[in-house]
């Protein structure tokens, strides 16, 4: 009896069930830690259109979203909310005629668990011009 347990514990069939065992529970318990990166395509912003000196100023042409590359857990990636996801940019720090507005990670407000890894185009291209409204007050 004691070699036939002995054979059937140090059988190959055994150890390689205990090893796939073992190989699924720690696969399954570090899956939602996993770090991964993942694109998305989001749409640009702009904020502040109070007119400063009686001067409003109207965007002309500027693109319609960049490309974000992300790094994140699973889990992280699951709580994000896509839709909450904008470039911001201040309309007040514009002026009229064509402009370079270099994107940071300040444009963009992300949860502190969710890295930028790279955003494409860097740079953005806006072209503003002035309107003749005034506010008055």
């Amino acid at each position: 009896m004691k070699s036939e347990l002995k054979k059937l514990i140090y059988s190959r069939a055994i150890a390689g069930s205990f090893a796939l065992a073992v190989t699924f529970f720690i696969w399954f318990n570090n899956f939602e830690k996993r770090i991964i990166e993942r694109y998305y395509t989001i749409p640009c912003c702009f904020y502040n259109d109070a007119p400063s000196a009686g001067e409003m100023i109207k965007i002309v042409h500027a693109p319609d979203s960049v490309i974000l590359c992300l790094r994140a857990t699973r889990k992280t990636f699951r709580e994000l909310q896509e839709d909450q996801l904008v470039v911001h940019i201040n309309s007040a720090e514009l002026v009229a005629g064509k402009q370079i507005v270099v994107l940071n990670e300040e444009n963009i407000f992300l949860p502190a668990a969710v890295k930028l890894v790279e955003w494409k185009p860097t740079e953005l291209l806006i072209v503003a011009q002035k309107t003749d409204n005034l506010i008055k007050n």
